[in-house]
Order: structure tokens, then sequence, then C-alpha cells
């Protein structure tokens, strides 16, 4: 499978979401399927605040299996609240 690179908006479509704020920093090289990422208070956010958002791609058996409409889709998100950065360990503003 060739995978697409997934970004913000990808994150945003699967949850619903939205993000005001990305943080980058340059010890966060893993794979490109992990987003440091500020969601905005809001009644459709389950999660305000910085979070780790972890997205999985659909493979062809996910497609087989009818879990995907597509392979390359973005097939679960995981988001956990943080307060720090667990790459760098920056202490996130939780008001920019």
């Amino acid at each position: 499978m060739t995978e697409v690179a997934l970004g913000q908006r990808d994150i945003e479509l699967a949850t619903g979401a939205i993000f005001v704020d990305a943080h980058r920093c340059s010890p966060n090289h893993l794979p490109n399927n992990l987003f440091i990422l500020r969601a905005e208070q809001n009644s459709s956010n389950e999660h305000t605040g910085w979070v780790l958002a972890s997205a999985w791609q659909a493979d062809e058996a996910d497609v087989a299996m009818g879990e995907a409409r597509k392979v390359g889709a973005v097939s679960e998100v995981s988001l956990i609240g943080i307060l720090f950065c667990p790459f760098c360990g920056l202490q996130l503003d939780q008001e920019s």
C-alpha cells in the first residue's frame, strides 16, 4: 500500500474537532501519523486544549472487511489530552 501523508484536515474530518494550532518540533521524527494539535472549545469538540493525535490509514484488508471505503482513508484516530510535548518536553501554552 502506498501511504499518503495525513494532515490536520484529515483528523478534523475524522473527529469533527476543529484545531486552531499545531506544535512541531525537531525531536518528533516519528511517522507522519502523529500530530500535536490544539482543539478550540466548542460544542462539537470532545477534547479541548492540546492533544496528541494518532491516525491510522485503511489498508486493503480494512476495505475488504468493509471497515473503510478506500485504501488510504483515515480508519481510526486516537486523541489524548496533553500539557507537555511528549517529544521535546515543552509546556504547551493553553491560551495561544
